[in-house]
């Protein structure tokens, strides 16, 4: 899946400049975008998702260019599956809601056909017995899950995930990585900003070490963990490991 940013830069409006003539065109299966807190990790995804607008640069993904106008921007978000850090599941509705009627409203499924993929991606993820259930009845691994079958019901073009898995337990944690490495394995392309190191390094192609709001380091994960070209990216992979050895 082509993705491609060209000289885009954003600042809020505090004029704090979190994005840089950040450039970037590759192709992406899986990218794990890692970096220090404050580097713009957040912000690149949320301008790849649609739901920031650069000031300056172009940005595609696949055929479908970011516009500016409304009508531009629904279509192009439409075609981005997102998963918040904390997931953003609709307080009011069951897991099986949550991913059904977004496919009615949205993406204009009728109803039979949206509560029928609904069932089939809870069944697939071993989800089914908490279709009832509503987001405060469950688990944080399960809460994730379902957030990420939601994001990818409509069969997206690209899934981004920001730290779906920040606010989780080990064994939680385990339980969405794992999800996101079958959905690999499934042909579904991905980016995500993450902290953990582990999963970078051995469920993702590639890795991308952002500072300052720019690109530091980038290229395929295994390489880059064992010989990383950058005083940054080795001092961040000391620092992310020092508790390990």
């Amino acid at each position: 899946m082509l993705v491609s940013l060209s000289g885009v830069s954003l600042s809020y409006e505090d004029s704090t400049e979190v994005l840089h003539d950040f450039t970037f065109h590759e192709d992406v299966r899986s990218l794990a975008v890692i970096g220090r807190s404050g580097c713009g990790k957040t912000t690149l995804l949320r301008v790849l998702g649609g739901l920031l607008v650069p000031q300056q640069g172009t940005v595609q993904v696949g055929e479908r260019v970011l516009g500016r106008d409304e009508g531009s921007l629904l279509a192009y978000r439409r075609s981005i599956g997102y998963v918040f850090q904390q997931g953003g599941l609709f307080l009011h509705m069951n897991a099986l809601d949550n991913i059904a009627r977004p496919l009615e409203l949205v993406h204009n499924y009728t109803r039979a056909q949206a509560r029928e993929t609904a069932e089939q991606l809870l069944s697939r993820f071993g989800l089914i017995d908490q279709g009832h259930k509503y987001p405060r009845e469950l688990s944080g691994g399960q809460y994730q899950r379902i957030a990420i079958a939601r994001a990818i019901a409509a069969k997206s073009s690209l899934l981004l995930l920001d730290e779906p898995t920040s606010a989780l337990d080990p064994e939680y944690t385990n339980e969405v990585l794992g999800m996101v490495e079958e959905l690999k394995g499934s042909g579904v392309n991905f980016i995500i900003v993450t902290h953990e190191m582990g999963f970078a390094h051995k469920a993702c192609e590639k890795v991308m070490l952002m500072e300052a709001g720019q690109i530091v380091e980038y290229g395929d994960s295994r390489e880059l963990f064992a010989n990383p070209k950058t005083e940054a990216m080795r001092n961040f992979i000391a620092d992310s490991f020092h508790w390990l050895h």
